[in-house]
């Protein structure tokens, strides 16, 4: 493991979630991925608007945005507090529709 903080692998195991084996770090995105992606959220805008200006100003508007920091910003607890919370949020809104 090594591509997920030690702090979401704590917040998954805890609510009995299960990683493959073969996790891999995250590679950076390329056009395609976002021509095949059906929904494209990042987690904390302040950071990730800019980066998506930069590198593909196209899509910057398409993305949905959550607004959770990175625990540079906020405490741990907060953080994954906030991913779970718009998680189950996603969730329920999926199974609406």
């Amino acid at each position: 493991m090594g591509a997920i903080s030690r702090y979401a692998l704590e917040a998954l195991a805890v609510r009995l979630v299960n990683l493959p084996d073969n996790e891999r770090f995250p590679k950076p995105a390329s056009e395609p991925d976002f021509q095949a992606a059906t929904r494209i959220i990042a987690l904390d805008e302040f950071e990730h608007r800019p980066l998506m200006n930069e590198r593909f100003p196209q899509w910057t508007d398409v993305i949905e945005y959550w607004l959770v920091h990175n625990i540079d910003k906020t405490s741990v607890l907060v953080a994954l507090g906030q991913i779970e919370k718009k998680l189950l949020q996603l969730i329920e809104e999926l199974a609406q529709s």
